[in-house]
C-alpha cells in the first residue's frame, strides 16, 4: 500500500469511504471543522431524530465492517423485519404486516457514529484532524488532476495550508461546495437534479410506560396529500424510542412537546397515539429542515479532474422522511471498493458511474413521492402521474395482500429494484387482489 486519501467529514459516509481507502492507501486522513467526542456534533444537526438503516444498507455495512452492527446491537441497538416489525401507514393506506426476510438496524446516530468511528480510527493509518475549515482544492502543476486541500485552521489569524492527496474525498454532506471549487479551477460543469420540497422535522426522545401496540418496534406514517404531517417513531438503545413529526410542503413543525403531541394526535392511529401521549419526554425538541432535495451528476460532468470523489449527502441528498441516505452512502462506499482495482486516473470516472446506479433507484422511488404531493402539482409530468397512480394502487391493495405488501416493502428497503412492482405476475394481484394465490418473492 502506498499513497495518501484525504476525506473532508468525519461523518458516516466519510467513516465509511475512510474504511474502504485503508486498504489501499497507506495514510487515511479525516477533515472535520467539529472535535469529536460521544454524543451529538455541531456537523450533524440531524442527529437527534430517528435514523434507520434499511434491509440493503445493514448488508453492505456488514460486508464493509464486520461485526460492527452486531456490536451496536450488543449495546440496546435494534434490528426490526419492516414488515411485520414496523406499522406502516402510506398513502393513507395501512399496509398488511408479513415478514419480508431482512432486517433494518435502529440505532441513535450518535451510536452508530460513535462506534463506526471508534472501529475505522482503529485501522492501521486512519487519522482524524478536527478544528480546521476546508476552503478549496489544490490543483497539480501538471495536468488536470487534483493534488490537495486548502485547510484553515478555526483559530482567528490562521493561514491557509495545503493537505497534499493522491485523491480528495467529499463527505461533507448537503453544504458541499465541490461543484464550486472545480468550477473555479477546472471550469468543470456539474449538472444536478434538484426539487424544493420545504420539509420541517421536530423530534423527541420519550420513555414509553408500555410497549408499543402489536409488539411493534416502531411506525412509519407518511404525509399524504390530504394530510401534510407524518411521523416516525423507532425503538432505540436505552430504553428509549425517538419520535420525528413531517410537515411537508412550508407547514409549521411543533417546536414544543404540546405541538409534537398535536401532530402525533392528527396522524397516529388511536392505539399508536394513546402510547405515545402517555410517554414522558427523555429531552427537548430538535428542529431541522430540508429546503430542497439535490442530486449532483458529476458522473456526467464536463472537464472533471483526477484524484477527486465525493460521496453520500454531498452527491446525493435525499429527502429523509424516507430514511435512504445512510443506506445509500453504504452502497456508494461499497462501489468505491469495487472499483479501486481499477487504474487510479480513471477511477473518479468509474466510482461516479457506478455511485450514479445505486442511487437511481432511491432518488426515483422519493422524488416520485414527495411529486405526488399538492405542492408539486405543477412539476408533475405524464410519467410522474403515471407512477403515483401505480404506487397509490399498490398501497391500497397492500391492505388485503400480504405478498403485494411484501414485494412493495422489499422495494421500500432496496432489497429489489423498482422493476420488480411492474412484473406481470405483479401487476395481475392489482387487479384483483384477493383472488390470487401467494406470489413468490423476487429477490435481487
Amino acid at each position: 500500500m502506498d499513497g495518501h486519501a484525504v476525506i473532508l467529514g468525519a461523518g458516516f459516509a466519510g467513516l465509511l469511504a475512510a474504511r474502504v481507502l485503508s486498504e489501499r492507501y497507506e495514510r487515511v486522513t479525516l477533515i472535520d471543522r467539529d472535535p469529536h467526542g460521544p454524543g451529538p456534533r455541531r456537523g450533524v444537526p440531524q442527529a437527534p431524530h430517528t435514523h434507520t438503516l434499511l434491509c440493503r444498507g445493514l448488508i453492505e455495512l456488514d460486508r464493509l465492517v464486520p461485526g460492527l452492527s452486531a456490536e451496536l446491537v450488543s449495546e440496546g441497538a435494534l434490528t426490526a423485519d419492516p414488515g411485520s416489525d414496523l406499522l406502516l401507514v402510506l398513502g393513507g393506506h395501512r399496509l398488511l404486516p408479513g415478514p419480508i426476510g431482512a432486517t433494518t438496524l435502529q440505532a441513535s446516530r450518535s451510536l452508530l457514529d460513535d462506534r463506526l468511528r471508534d472501529r475505522v480510527l482503529s485501522r492501521p493509518g486512519v487519522e482524524l484532524v478536527t478544528g480546521r475549515d476546508v476552503v478549496g482544492l489544490v490543483p497539480a502543476g501538471i495536468g488536470a488532476r487534483c493534488a490537495g486541500v486548502r485547510t484553515v485552521r478555526r483559530e482567528p489569524g490562521s493561514p491557509a495550508e495545503v493537505v497534499p492527496a493522491d485523491l480528495v474525498v467529499d463527505a461533507t454532506g448537503r453544504g458541499s461546495r465541490l461543484d464550486h471549487w472545480l468550477a473555479a479551477e477546472w471550469g468543470t460543469t456539474v449538472p444536478a437534479d434538484r426539487l424544493p420540497v420545504e420539509i420541517r422535522y421536530a423530534s423527541m426522545a420519550t420513555r414509553l410506560p408500555s410497549g408499543l401496540p402489536g409488539q411493534v418496534r416502531g411506525a412509519l406514517i407518511a404525509p399524504t396529500a390530504e394530510c401534510p404531517y407524518g411521523l416516525a417513531l423507532l425503538a432505540v438503545e436505552g430504553g428509549r424510542h425517538l419520535v420525528t413529526t413531517v410537515a411537508t410542503g412550508g407547514h409549521r413543525a411543533p417546536r414544543d412537546e404540546a405541538g409534537l403531541h398535536a401532530v402525533i394526535r392528527t396522524v397516529a392511529p388511536p392505539e399508536l397515539a394513546e402510547v405515545l401521549l402517555a410517554g414522558q419526554a427523555d429531552g427537548g425538541v430538535h428542529g431541522y429542515r430540508i429546503p430542497a432535495v439535490r442530486r449532483l451528476r458529476y458522473d456526467r460532468a464536463t472537464r472533471l479532474p483526477g484524484g477527486v470523489i465525493a460521496i453520500g449527502d454531498a452527491l446525493c441528498g435525499l429527502n429523509p422522511v424516507y430514511a435512504q441516505g445512510l443506506t445509500v452512502a453504504a452502497q456508494q462506499a461499497a462501489a468505491l471498493a469495487d472499483e479501486l482495482d481499477g487504474d487510479p486516473e480513471t477511477l473518479p470516472q468509474r466510482y461516479f458511474r457506478a455511485a450514479a446506479a445505486v442511487t437511481e433507484a432511491p432518488w426515483a422511488m422519493a422524488v416520485g413521492s414527495d411529486l405526488a404531493l399538492p405542492e408539486h402539482r405543477e412539476r408533475r409530468t405524464a410519467s410522474s402521474r403515471i407512477t403515483a397512480a401505480l404506487t397509490g394502487r399498490i398501497q391500497r391493495v397492500a391492505t388485503v395482500d400480504a405478498a403485494v405488501a411484501r414485494q412493495f416493502v422489499r422495494v421500500m428497503a432496496l432489497l429489489d429494484p423498482p422493476a420488480a412492482l411492474t412484473r406481470p405476475s405483479f401487476l395481475a394481484r392489482l387487479v384483483a387482489p384477493c383472488a390470487r394465490p401467494t406470489l413468490p418473492v423476487a429477490v435481487g
